[in-house]
């Protein structure tokens, strides 16, 4: 999990066994799935072909770096 506190995002990132890496808001008291920031129709969602295990976020470039085992 990777909190990105940036005022444009203030989103939760999550990467799941199943390879996806999946962003949440918090919203009136509960997580809801968090949408692109510049799309408010498409989720924020990536699938990746094995599972994330760390996730690092550059707020200078507005990148999220997702690696995987090797």
């Amino acid at each position: 999990m990777l909190y990105i506190g940036d005022k444009k995002y203030k989103i939760l990132v999550v990467s799941t066994s199943d390879g996806v890496v999946r962003g949440w808001r918090y919203h009136q008291g509960a997580f809801v799935r968090a949408t692109q920031p510049d799309n408010d129709e498409e989720l924020f969602e990536h699938s990746f072909s094995s599972e994330i295990y760390c996730l690092a976020w550059d707020g200078i470039n507005e990148i999220l770096y997702c690696g995987q085992k090797n």
